[in-house]
């Protein structure tokens, strides 16, 4: 194995979803930033880039856009005084349409409002770079400016000149700003610019056919000095976009300008929040890549909620910066993390196991004895959220996940007793969903579903139902959403569909 670690090790922080603080990245304060920022550079990072959601802002920006924009700099400022380099993330023809404006950036909800540029027409072209220059404007001082190829944005049959003649109207906006030095342009290299969706299917198209063009014309006519590129792949072969990009990247010798972005290894996306370890995929791809670290200008990994993930990001950072750090134990890793914020390991490690552990190997009191604990070290208080709440999150899912496996380990004695255990599994984990209040994109509805739910909580309840169902007759149906209902977290009504929703379909009803 190549001994040499990363230069240059990333992370992105993805602030497109609301969901409940501080879960969603969105959601923090510039110090909670800062906090990261620190955490990053405890960890071992050199890098974050960050999705700011300028997206948000329709043409033409309005005074308190502006506004928002504009103190965004500081978060720029921020980072790069700590030392990382600091990318800002940006679609490449997106925007939002007036819809949006009845409320502040920060609540505004992306999908179900974005508005499209075609960049192969010139006065939507002329006025998507007249709009992005006024954004760019407010925030020209990051060190580079990622565009990202699609997922989202594009439109089928993209072309890539139009794209290469929006980095080089960026490169013109960035270059009036007069700085002494000039920041970085990055493509990112992602689900294919051009790609047909709708037409061909997600992650359909051939990445072959339409990255492979992309790639060469940037080659041919790059934005000018300093550029690079973010090529990205995804968790392993077979899902998405596999590692595609990186294979075309270096047939056509441009890993010599390549971060790699290895998508999903820290957390995977979509996913609500969950404490789960990832610490075998992230071995496993960094040891299918680290042979290119002596090629690559660096790596980067992702998180939508690096509060829950925050164990799987350290770990990540290790294995970037010191390989040695891939063939320790799982236990070994949690332990340095544990003693790096101040925390008691035989109490944090089986909290950060318990998603996938059973209930005997889970001690009966230790959701209390997290909640009881302490985080002692400077370290731990960079947390966003600060370190009692970290204890406090981290309790809640050990006492939603320990709660589900005691309803579903035993056989029910009648329709009564299954009615009332799965009652009380699902109020664990409405109970776990009211603190966190994910609703994946927000396009659909806001409140509780079955599918905003981590698996590692609902896969133990379907398959429960699924063994035990024939038991629970149609009186039950009534007790069980009762039941949901008197627990106060959600209506009646939305009691009533998630319970017949559940027991309908309890095999393929998580997405």
């Amino acid at each position: 194995m190549n001994s040499v670690a990363f230069d240059k090790r990333g992370f992105y922080l993805h602030a497109s979803w609301l969901y409940e603080y501080p879960f969603a990245v969105r959601t923090w304060s510039h110090g909670e930033y800062a906090g990261m920022f620190h955490l990053l550079r405890t960890f071992g990072m050199n890098q974050v880039m960050i999705w700011p959601m300028t997206e948000l802002a329709p043409p033409p920006l309005s005074a308190n856009d502006r506004e928002h924009l504009s103190e965004f700099r500081k978060v720029v400022q921020m980072a790069e005084d700590l030392g990382l380099e600091c990318w800002l993330v940006f679609c490449a023809n997106l925007s939002t349409t007036d819809a949006v404006r009845a409320c502040s950036m920060i609540n505004r909800v992306f999908y179900p409002n974005m508005r499209k540029f075609r960049l192969d027409d010139s006065q939507q072209f002329d006025s998507y770079m007249s709009h992005l220059s006024d954004i760019l404007r407010c925030l020209d001082n990051a060190d580079g400016y990622v565009f990202i190829d699609g997922d989202p944005g594009g439109y089928p049959g993209a072309m890539p000149e139009d794209f290469m003649r929006m980095l080089h109207g960026v490169r013109g906006i960035l270059d009036q700003s007069g700085r002494e030095q000039r920041p970085k342009i990055v493509p990112w290299v992602w689900s294919g610019w051009g790609a047909d969706w709708e037409k061909e299917g997600v992650w359909k198209p051939d990445l072959r056919r339409l990255v492979m063009p992309f790639l060469k014309a940037l080659q041919a006519g790059p934005p000018g000095e300093p550029w690079e590129l973010l090529p990205g792949r995804s968790i392993r072969e077979g899902h998405a976009n596999g590692r595609t990009n990186f294979v075309l990247t270096e047939e056509v010798g441009l890993l010599h300008r390549a971060t790699l972005m290895t998508y999903e290894i820290i957390e995977f996306e979509p996913t609500p929040p969950a404490f789960v370890i990832q610490f075998d995929d992230i071995r496993r791809v960094i040891r299918e890549e680290i042979d290119k670290a002596n090629v690559v200008r660096g790596i980067m990994g992702n998180a939508q909620q690096p509060v829950s993930a925050l164990h799987n990001l350290f770990y990540f950072a290790r294995c970037a910066e010191s390989p040695e750090w891939l063939d320790r134990s799982d236990e070994s890793a949690l332990h340095a993390l544990a003693d790096m914020l101040g925390g008691e390991a035989e109490v944090l490690i089986p909290a950060w196991t318990a998603s996938r552990n059973q209930l005997d190997r889970i001690p009966f009191d230790l959701a209390q004895r997290v909640q009881n604990g302490r985080l002692k070290s400077e370290t731990a208080r960079m947390i966003p959220g600060g370190a009692d709440m970290y204890l406090g999150i981290l309790s809640e899912f050990v006492r939603a996940r320990v709660e589900i496996l005691r309803q579903t380990c035993d056989t029910p004695l009648n329709s009564s007793d299954a009615a009332q255990r799965i009652a009380a599994a699902s109020v664990a984990i409405i109970r776990w969903w009211s603190r966190h209040r994910y609703v994946f994109t927000g396009a659909e509805s806001p409140g509780f579903k079955w599918s905003y739910t981590h698996q590692v909580l609902m896969q133990p309840l379907y398959a429960w139902i699924k063994q035990h169902g024939h038991l629970i007759c149609a009186d039950a149906h009534h007790q069980i959403y009762s039941r949901i209902a008197d627990s106060g977290l959600i209506d009646q009504q939305t009691a009533m569909i998630n319970t017949e929703t559940l027991l309908r379909d309890p095999v393929s009803g998580f997405i």
